[in-house]
This record gives C-alpha cells, structure tokens and sequence, in this order.
C-alpha cells in the first residue's frame, strides 16, 4: 500500500463541531475532499485535545468533568469523520491517541478507552490497537 500524508494543522477533536468556523476544520474538509473516493485512509487526531482542550474547558466549567469532556469530543469527531466516512467511501483506520507527555498520560489513556469503543460502533472504522507499543512500562504499571 501507499501511504500518501495529508497534513491538518493544529486540528482537535472539538474543532469538528457542527457550530465551529475554525480554520483548522475548514483545513479538514479540504484536506479529505483531495483523498480519492473509497481510500483506505489513516486518521491520527486527538493529542491537542488531551494535551490542554480538555483540561481548559473543565477549569472554564464547560463540562462537569473530564470523563464528560471525552465523551463530548469523540462524539463530535465519530459524527463528522463519520460523515465523511461514508460521503467518501473510505475505509477509515483509527489510530490512538498518541501519549507525547508523561502529564497527560492518563487523560490518553482514558480517552483511548472512549474512543476505542465509540469507533467499534462504526461499520467503516476500525481501531489500530497499538497503544501499548507506545507506552513505557515503569515498575508494572503504564
């Protein structure tokens, strides 16, 4: 297979909403509007919204919590990748939150864990289970 890299600049999750006229959504849509009709296509979004969005909008009273974030921000981002999904008949793989700082490690993991099972929902998605290749064990636990 070849994999072509198609780059969205700063894109997280909760940009995808539908009221959002954020540039980096915009970037999305012309993005996967270039990637031919019925591709087998390799999505990697996620990190920034693990790294600060989440943890800003929970302090900004946003949601009630953390876990009510997560939920929120893969719900925005399964129904509009959804749509483009099945608009552009891909074969969507999913990769995992990657885990870039030691800080936000667990906010990845739990993510990965809504994420996960919101992705096995959908018929044209599937989940690269490789989270743990990415991450260190250190005195039995991760």
């Amino acid at each position: 297979r070849l994999l072509v890299p198609k780059l969205v600049t700063g894109l997280k999750h909760w940009h995808l909403r539908e009221e959002s006229v954020f540039y980096p959504k915009k970037s999305f849509h012309r993005t996967v509007a270039e990637i031919p009709k019925g591709a087998d296509v390799l999505f990697i979004f996620g990190e920034i919204d693990c790294r600060e969005g989440l943890l800003v909008a929970v302090e900004k009273d946003r949601y009630e919590d953390l876990e009510e974030g997560m939920k929120t921000c893969v719900d925005i981002w399964m129904k509009e990748a959804g749509k483009v999904v099945e608009e552009r008949g891909f074969r969507a793989m999913i990769h995992p939150v990657i885990p870039v700082l030691n800080e936000t490690r667990k906010i990845v993991m739990n993510y990965n864990r809504i994420f996960k099972r919101a992705v096995a929902e959908h018929p044209s998605m599937v989940w690269l289970d490789i989270f743990d290749d990415f991450v260190e064990l250190r005195g039995g636990e991760r």
